[in-house]
C-alpha cells in the first residue's frame, strides 16, 4: 500500500515466515517512497507492458496523520495515481497502522470513497476490508456503500488471529496471511456474495491458489512465497 508521503515502516525485522503453516506475519507498516514515486515507476513501466496489462494500486493513509485528515490522505494518494494506474484500492484494514480500521464505518468510509472518486475520476475503486468484522458491521459497510461510486470489495485483508498456526514466529505482532485464511476467506465469500448479489465485483484474498464460485477475481500473495510464480498459472489454469 501506498501512501502520499514517503514513510520507513515499522522497525525491523517486520516479516516472517512460518512454514509449517504456509503463512506470513508481515508488520511492514506502509513502508513506501511515497505515491509521487510509485506514479513515476508506473509510468516509465507501460511502454513495456502488454497491452490491456491492468494496473491498480492499493492506496492508505500515512501513519502520522490524524484520523480526522484521513480523508485527505487517500485523496491525495489518488489524484497522483489515478492518471496512471487504472483502478484503486483504498486499504482502511492493515493491522499494521494504529487506527486505521476505525475508517470501516459506515459513515466515515463512504466519504473516503467519495474523496477518491473525486480526485480520480471514472477509475474503478475497491474496499479492501478485515476478516474480523462481524457480520452485522460488514453488512452496514456495504449497504454505506452500494449506491455510491464503490466498484468492489476485497475480501480480505491479514489477520490478526492466531487459531491453531505452528511455526515459531507464530506469536510475532502484525497480520497473518496464507493458508490459515482459507477457511475465514470462504465464510466471509459466501456471505457476502450472498447479501450482495451482482452489486459488487469481488476479489477474494486470503490463503486461496484457485478462484472460489462466490468471486469474481482472486489475489495471490503469500502463495507465491511457497509455490512460486508458476502457482498463477495453475490458478488459472483451475480456476
Amino acid at each position: 500500500t501506498v501512501t502520499p508521503h514517503p514513510q520507513p515502516g515499522n522497525p525491523r525485522p517486520r516479516l516472517f515466515r512460518l512454514p509449517p503453516d504456509e503463512a506470513l506475519v508481515n508488520r511492514m507498516g506502509f513502508n513506501n517512497a511515497g505515491a509521487d514515486a510509485l506514479a513515476r515507476r508506473i509510468a516509465e513501466a507501460r511502454p513495456d507492458l502488454p497491452p490491456g496489462f491492468v494496473v491498480g494500486a492499493n492506496i492508505g493513509r500515512n501513519r502520522d496523520t490524524p484520523d480526522e485528515r484521513a480523508v485527505e490522505d487517500y485523496a491525495a494518494a489518488a489524484a497522483v495515481l489515478g492518471p496512471v494506474a487504472d483502478y484503486l484500492a483504498i486499504n482502511v484494514s492493515s493491522p499494521n497502522t494504529q487506527g486505521l480500521r476505525n475508517l470501516q464505518d459506515p459513515v466515515r468510509l463512504p466519504e473516503i470513497v467519495a474523496a477518491v472518486a473525486g480526485a480520480a475520476p471514472s477509475h474503478p475503486i475497491f474496499v479492501k476490508l478485515a476478516p474480523e468484522l462481524d457480520v452485522e458491521r460488514r453488512r452496514a459497510i456495504l449497504e454505506a456503500l452500494v449506491d455510491g461510486p464503490t466498484a468492489g470489495v476485497i475480501l480480505s485483508n491479514t489477520t490478526v488471529q492466531r487459531d491453531g498456526l505452528r511455526g515459531a514466529a507464530a506469536a510475532e505482532q502484525g497480520g497473518v496471511s496464507g493458508r490459515p485464511l482459507v477457511g475465514r476467506t470462504g465464510e466471509v465469500l459466501a456471505e457476502v456474495r450472498s447479501a450482495t448479489g451482482d452489486r459488487f465485483v469481488i476479489v477474494a484474498s486470503g490463503g486461496l491458489e484457485r478462484r472460489p464460485a462466490e468471486a469474481d477475481l482472486v489475489e495471490l500473495w503469500t502463495a507465491m512465497i511457497y509455490r512460486g510464480p508458476g502457482v498463477i498459472g495453475a490458478a488459472a489454469r483451475t480456476g
